[in-house]
């Protein structure tokens, strides 16, 4: 008879890999690349453990001897790779630090351990595989090491913990002390912060339910003890969480394959400013969008404008309200607390365009940003314009060349040409 709980736990594991893979081998800009690295790591030493506790449980450790105990120095690395993983997306690392390889010492420690067991007689390997395989509870007392096993069991959920802990200070500061961080608060942080705290939450789950099993087992160390029955249901919800993991992973692709949290976007407007929006015709423009031009006499002091200046591009640049799809003037005032008459006054005034144009500006440089770090590579330039709030391709296109003088296919080719030449 089929046992579907084996079935649904090799299938998690399964999950976990193939999604390792992905996210290891497509190929994507940096930070992106190093973080998708970090991220394989983790989901793909969780999925390997699976299959291992699987092929003891099975039985089928016995057709390939030489490979028990290779997991014993990885899986020490999956919480300081989640740690560091989780602690890169939020400041954009792209690289490991040199205090960053101090994480990897247990690890090490654990090669450095199993190297006589792994360089020893196959003989010992065999007799080693089938005692364990005959009875699981072998596996705390079978020395195959410079270390006992149990020490494994012990010290690995306890170190689970702590970078568990770890995490979720930084999550916590992420979401809701954001300049405890270095951080401004912005809007494009809700996906990926989204994303954070899912994959922590999992990994909480994951771990304590490791480390109650761990304490079960230790308060029974007796090789009558029923290892398999007392781990496999855990084990089937656990799959459960890898499932749900990939799928969430599968179904962002901003996240699968590269999300930018906190890019420092400069916005200089005066470079962008539309010269040749003086005549402003009223009937041909939304009610939103009109620009209700002051009459003479009625301009706003420089004081006043600059005042105004100061509050609109400080609430722009930090909260990114112009990614919003189809954006109007009178959201932009709310949100000001300042009448739409005088907003839409403000920016005839200072910038001499309409409020579209004035929107659109920021969303061009926040799209050149994109194009910088190389998002165009892996993305299309519709989900890039997308993202920079703009509704439609056509109407990014057109609002890219008004600005610009240039298409944003020629843009892109230039830089490049450019790139091409300080290379060679």
């Amino acid at each position: 008879m089929v046992d579907f709980s084996i079935l649904f736990i090799v299938g998690g594991a399964l999950c976990f890999v193939l999604t390792g893979a992905i996210l290891f081998f497509f190929r994507k800009p940096q930070p992106e690349a190093y973080l998708s690295k970090l991220l394989s790591g983790v989901l793909v030493i969780v999925g390997l453990s699976t299959f291992n506790y699987m092929l003891l449980l099975s039985g089928l450790m016995k057709l390939v001897p030489w490979w028990y105990g290779y997991g014993i120095p990885l899986y020490p690395l999956v919480p300081p790779f989640a740690y560091l993983y989780v602690k890169g997306s939020i400041y954009r690392q792209s690289g490991l630090k040199k205090q960053h390889y101090l994480h990897f010492i247990p690890s090490m420690i654990c090669l450095v351990a199993m190297l006589p067991f792994y360089f020893g007689d196959g003989a010992e390997k065999v007799k080693a595989v089938n005692a364990i395989t005959g009875n699981l509870n072998y596996v705390y007392y079978y020395k195959t090491g410079l270390i006992p096993p149990i020490w494994y069991f012990i010290c690995r959920p306890l170190q689970s913990m702590i970078y568990q802990v770890l995490q979720c200070r930084l999550v916590y500061l992420l979401v809701f002390k954001p300049a405890a961080l270095g951080l401004k608060k912005q809007r494009r942080q809700k996906k990926v912060t989204n994303w954070l705290l899912s994959f922590v939450s999992v990994q909480g789950i994951i771990n304590t339910t490791v480390l109650i099993l761990t304490v079960i087992a230790y308060c029974n160390l007796s090789l009558k003890f029923n290892f398999v029955t007392t781990t496999k249901t855990p084990m089937v919800w656990e799959s459960v969480l890898f499932f749900l993991l990939s799928l969430i992973l599968l179904f962002t692709p901003t996240v699968l394959y590269g999300a930018p949290l906190t890019y420092q976007v400069s916005y200089e407007l005066e470079d962008h400013t539309d010269k040749t929006q003086n005549e402003v015709i009223l009937d041909s423009l939304n009610l939103d969008n009109q620009l209700f031009v002051a009459e003479k006499g009625a301009e706003l002091s420089p004081e006043q404008l600059n005042e105004y200046i100061r509050q609109i591009e400080g609430h722009i640049t930090t909260s990114e309200v112009f990614r919003k799809r189809g954006l109007s003037i009178n959201e932009l005032a709310v949100d000001l607390k300042i009448p739409s008459r005088t907003l839409s006054q403000v920016i005839n005034q200072h910038y001499n365009q309409r409020f579209t144009d004035y929107i659109n500006t920021y969303r061009i440089a926040y799209f050149k940003k994109l194009v910088v770090h190389g998002d165009f590579k892996v993305l299309t330039l519709e989900s890039l314009a997308m993202d920079a709030g703009f509704s439609s391709r056509s109407t990014f296109f057109s609002a890219f060349k008004k600005n610009t003088g240039v298409s944003p296919t020629d843009y892109i080719t230039s830089l490049k040409k450019k790139a091409d030449t300080a290379a060679g």
